[in-house]
């Protein structure tokens, strides 16, 4: 996963890190986890955009939607500036982003960056400017409506200073790639750890566990018995621990801006004081919390305990998550209840109902451990995700819960004044404790340096294990190496050290050496050898490759008129429901890639060569190659894409040197889907020898249409494993011509129902001196009588044994003409 780090909130953790942004990048990229890109929070803000306080607000003189504003914009008593403004949402008393004179600004958030002015607005001075978020470069982390000025107020800034330093933006904002086997770097706490490793500074956090009988010092609040909470885990296997804390006086209500900064920082949206410390402790420690309002659980009917109860759910029950939306559950999925009804996805999402709201005073932080497969199985079948079940899916340590309950706990009385009353810690003893006893590896040293393959002294080796947290013991002979609890559920054998000394040492120190020898040399495949040629010959005729995934819709199965379930095979654990199925045909993609360019390209030759996946009963699929080539798109080619399709497959026959490639009409069912999918009257039939390659043909305008594009497109379909043992056996020695052709031409008026491949193959029997016939030219219209056509061929006459005179060419070109016009009906035209 990508994570967003404030380099300023990992040296709260790191108070000895003197390094610079860039040089945490360079290094943390080298020995641990790549930084993608970098770049600071106060991008495009001008550090003379300062805050000011409205100290006085009075009607424009010739505007109505104008205000002039006198504003301080300087500790300095009495030094203001006379403003001319049109924010919507003016007033006095008001801590606002003031620009001045020779700060940069974007006119309503648009365009390049202007420098201010002093200048007149309607007859009235203005001395700088009241900003927008959007002008100074900061909607994405203050979105207003039109005309609504940025409100710093709340925030409690000081006046004249500059926006940057009273915001707190004098900060760099790392993107880093977290791969997945890392779960324990998914938080600041694991990345100041790996950073602290690697420029050898120590790690400073606060050790903040709550169990179950430790309270804060202040007395709980004595509560009425039916106030207690109970909590019951019937599933221990699929949740080791679940602490839930109990508090009461919370107030909720927008948190304190560094907190709010934070958040910003690393892409999350503030909410309020409770859900945000939620996220906080998220981001912070990695592991993932839930806050329910305490009044919404609802009560145990013999006990009247409000109810928490981690179960699975009931076929038939639903839930509305916090993300709007409605979910169908069942016996798969784990969920969080009361005593009537689920009120949470466990380690997913939170319920609507239960969440914490403005009039919120008493509230349960959950804190849990959940089977990182289940979760993992629950957002496939749900298709929902969120950031906590992105690190649940990881699979996380069973001791962190009990770290995030004290920081929740120690944020919450600070910024909303709640007070513990219950903390309740459910486990299963057997799981704790087979958790607590730590994993460990024997090694030596010696071992180490050979799997690295360079020489490192085993003092440097051992700095480097206990810098990341490991113990170390044992003599020079043979080391015990204890993992940490946080590395437990994703470490353990002699593979793990070597890598982290390793990576440590760094990656980019050894040496680079060839291996000895002569390299394997493999027997080409020739499939991949023959996939490749098609390839190459239709990149050369102009068309672009195309992939596409392997899976489509319901919807889109539907609308090439198959049935999804009995045509296509349908997954169990989609990623979304955009691809449920395998698609049966390929066909699928390429409309679907078709649809989504046919706006911004006005011509289209795709291709792609890939498979299609047919169902067999409890055998698995039947997987076949197929061939696609499209012509579409906006601008018509010469003729229309049929004739262009039909041409591209004459050239790939030709290319790939297949035996003659005939057409031949369809001819109803016995010839596949191609009856449904193509126009009836403007489809061929693709012949090698005696077997069919496929067709080429325009689509049926319904299915076109069914994929929202609009105008036609012709495809060539092809069987892979039918062209391929075709490929190269048409190749044939052609003697090059020992004597000079004798070139006629011939054009003729014919019966539109003549067909051009019988006048091709009669014109070329008719006598053994015709060397070739070539199409040239076509025409229907003005001229020619209707329901015909006029043709016209180039002829070249040849004999292997002389060069013709032109009179013996004329002879055979005569008897041409005769068998035209006896065979044909057809009328020479001159």
């Amino acid at each position: 996963m990508d994570l967003r780090v404030s380099y300023n909130w990992l040296r709260e953790y790191l108070p000895g890190l003197k390094a610079t942004p860039e040089e945490v990048a360079e290094k943390l990229s080298l020995h641990s986890f790549s930084v993608e890109r970098w770049k600071r929070m106060d991008e495009g803000l001008d550090p003379a955009v300062v805050v000011g306080r409205i100290e006085k607000i009075e009607a424009h003189p010739n505007a109505d939607k104008l205000r002039v504003v006198r504003c301080q914009v300087s500790g300095v008593r009495d030094q203001e500036v006379k403003i001319v403004c049109g924010g919507s949402n003016l007033c006095e008393g008001q801590l606002v982003a003031v620009a001045l004179p020779g700060a940069k600004v974007r006119w309503h958030g648009q365009g390049e960056l202007v420098e201010l002015k002093p200048t007149e607005i309607r007859g009235v001075k203005s001395e700088g400017m009241i900003c927008t978020a959007d002008e100074i470069g900061l909607f994405e982390m203050f979105p207003h409506k039109e005309r609504e000025i940025l409100d710093l107020t709340a925030m409690g800034v000081e006046v004249g200073v500059s926006v940057t330093k009273a915001l707190g933006l004098d900060d760099t904002i790392f993107e880093i790639e977290i791969t997945t086997n890392r779960p324990d770097a998914m938080g600041m706490i694991g990345l100041a750890r790996e950073v602290g490793a690697i420029f050898g500074i120590g790690l400073k956090i606060k050790d903040l566990r709550l169990k179950s009988g430790r309270n804060p010092s202040r007395p709980p609040l004595t509560l009425r018995g039916g106030d207690r909470l109970d909590v019951k885990v019937e599933v221990p296997k699929l949740c080791p621990r679940y602490i839930a804390v109990a508090m009461d006086e919370i107030k909720v209500g927008p948190s304190p801006w560094w907190i709010q900064r934070k958040l910003i920082a690393s892409g999350v949206r503030p909410i309020n004081n409770m859900v945000d410390i939620t996220n906080y402790v998220l981001l912070e420690y990695g592991q993932p919390t839930h806050v329910f309002d305490h009044t919404k659980l609802t009560p145990d009917t013999r006990n009247l305990k409000p109810t928490i109860v981690v179960r699975l759910a009931k076929k038939g029950e639903k839930i509305l998550a916090l993300d709007g939306k409605a979910y169908d559950l069942d016996e798969k999925i784990l969920v969080i209840a009361d005593a009537e009804k689920p009120v949470a996805i466990a380690g997913i999402m939170g319920g609507e109902e239960t969440g914490v709201h403005a009039e919120t005073n008493r509230i349960v932080f959950e804190i849990a451990n959940f089977d990182a497969l289940t979760v993992r199985k629950g957002e496939h079948q749900l298709a929902l995700s969120s950031d906590s079940s992105t690190r649940f899916n990881k699979g996380l340590p069973v001791q962190l819960p009990e770290f995030a309950a004290g920081r929740l706990v120690e944020l919450a009385g600070e910024i909303a004044g709640g007070y513990v009353v219950q903390v309740v810690d459910a486990h299963p003893r057997e799981i704790l404790r087979s958790a607590q006893n730590d994993k460990n590896v024997k090694v030596s040293p010696k071992e180490i340096a050979e799997r690295i393959g360079v020489s490192i002294a085993p003092a440097q080796m051992k700095k480097y294990l206990t810098a990341l947290g490991f113990k170390v013991a044992g003599g020079a002979g043979t080391w015990t190496i204890t993992f940490p609890y946080w590395r437990e559920v994703e470490a353990g054998g002699l593979a793990d050290i070597v890598e982290e000394v390793a990576r440590m040492h760094g990656y980019h120190t050894l040496p680079s050496v060839l291996p000895p020898g002569v390299l394997p040399d493999e027997a080409p495949n020739i499939q991949f050898v023959h996939e490749h040629a098609i390839k190459e010959v239709l990149r050369g005729a102009g068309c672009t490759e195309v992939y596409t995934y392997s899976f489509v819709s319901a919807d889109d199965i539907r609308r090439a008129s198959l049935d999804p379930a009995h045509d296509a095979l349908m997954l169990s654990n989609p990623l979304t429901s955009e691809l449920t199925h395998m698609r049966p045909w390929l066909g699928i993609s390429m409309l679907k890639t078709v649809a989504q360019n046919e706006k911004e390209r006005a011509r289209m030759q795709l291709f792609e060569l890939s498979n299609e996946y047919h169902p067999r009963g409890a055998e698995l699929p039947d997987e076949r190659q197929k061939l696609i080539v499209a012509c579409a798109g906006t601008e018509q080619y010469e003729g229309d894409f049929f004739f262009a399709v039909k041409g591209i497959a004459e050239h790939l026959s030709a290319a790939l040197h297949l035996p003659a490639l005939s057409f031949e009409k369809v001819a109803g069912a016995g010839n596949g889907p191609w009856v449904t999918h193509y126009h009836p009257s403007r489809v061929l039939l693709c012949k090698t020898g005696r077997d069919i390659l496929g067709v080429v043909g325009e689509l049926h305008p319904s299915l076109i249409r069914a994929y929202g594009i609009a105008n036609r497109v012709a495809f060539l379909e092809w069987e892979v494993k039918v062209l391929l043992p075709h490929i190269g056996s048409g190749r044939a020695y052609r003697a090059p011509l020992a004597y000079p052709p004798v070139k006629r031409d011939i054009a003729f008026v014919v019966n539109k129902e003549v067909e051009y491949a019988t006048l091709h193959a009669t014109i070329s029997k008719v006598d053994s001196l015709v060397y070739s016939v070539e199409l040239f030219d076509q025409y229907e219209g003005k001229g020619v009588p209707a329901g015909h056509r006029s043709i016209a061929f180039h002829i070249s006459y040849v004999s292997s044994e002389r060069t013709l005179t032109a009179q013996e060419a004329d002879r055979v070109h005569e008897k041409l003409v005769k068998m035209l016009e006896t065979k044909f009906n057809a009328k020479i035209r001159d």
